[in-house]
């Protein structure tokens, strides 16, 4: 089976990519519970992972809080290198 992507932009129909073939998955002769679970909650993103073996794009909670408090932490000790006093919580948390 050969399923064919769209480029689907928020721009014209000229300026659309031409569609691409997507390589089938390897036939496999199981099909696990997450494999079910997936199709049960979205047909379309079961198509995606499991057929069109396309890699899901997806960032954790604790990457993003962890990023979050970088940067305020770097906030935090650039103005208190700068001038010498400590940022607000209102700086530090915007």
């Amino acid at each position: 089976m050969t399923a064919l992507l769209i480029n689907a932009r928020a721009e014209s129909p000229s300026s659309r990519a031409s569609p691409q073939r997507v390589k089938p998955a390897l036939p496999r002769d199981y099909i696990s519970f997450s494999a079910i679970r997936t199709y049960q909650q979205c047909p379309l993103r079961y198509f995606f992972r499991y057929i069109a073996n396309l890699p899901e794009e997806t960032i954790s909670a604790a990457l993003v809080f962890g990023s979050a408090i970088h940067r305020a932490l770097e906030h935090h000790f650039r103005k208190l290198l700068e001038t010498n006093s400590a940022a607000t919580h209102e700086e530090l948390l915007r």
